[in-house]
């Protein structure tokens, strides 16, 4: 589970959880704010979704 002050990345993408912005390829991504709590919570529950897998 990330921290909250974690970056996760993933393709192209980062993850800035506690800055609440996510990037692609160094760029802000313009995503809705339902959008990235529903992200968040997808990253940080992965291990319980996918076990096993990264």
């Amino acid at each position: 589970m990330p921290k909250i002050d974690e970056i996760v990345e993933f393709g192209p993408f980062r993850l800035h959880v506690a800055g609440r912005m996510l990037e692609r390829k160094g760029g802000a991504v313009k995503i809705g704010s339902r959008s990235l709590d529903l992200l968040i919570a997808l990253v940080e529950r992965l291990e319980k979704c996918f076990p096993g897998g990264n």
